[in-house]
């Protein structure tokens, strides 16, 4: 049995077979994992990864200095 026998894995960022995503993918199947691209079905995925200013989380998002905004959107997005 592989170490990943058994495991379902979505992957984001599979971009081309240059991405390191792609190669994730690559290794994480030749151990076994069973990916979303080979899936029938995928009911729902949640997405929340993000980078922003930890500091600037407390409080409301509207209160977010311009600058903070604009990394978060560079690095997230």
């Amino acid at each position: 049995m592989s170490l990943m026998s058994g495991k379902n894995v979505v992957i984001f960022g599979v971009a081309n077979k240059r991405s390191i995503a792609w190669g994730i993918a690559q290794a994480l199947h030749e151990a076994g994992a069973e990916l979303a691209k080979v899936w029938d079905s995928l009911d729902f995925i949640v997405h929340a990864i993000a980078f922003s200013d930890k500091d600037q989380l407390r409080g409301r998002y509207v209160d977010t200095t311009a600058d903070n905004f604009r990394m978060t959107m560079d690095i997230s997005c």
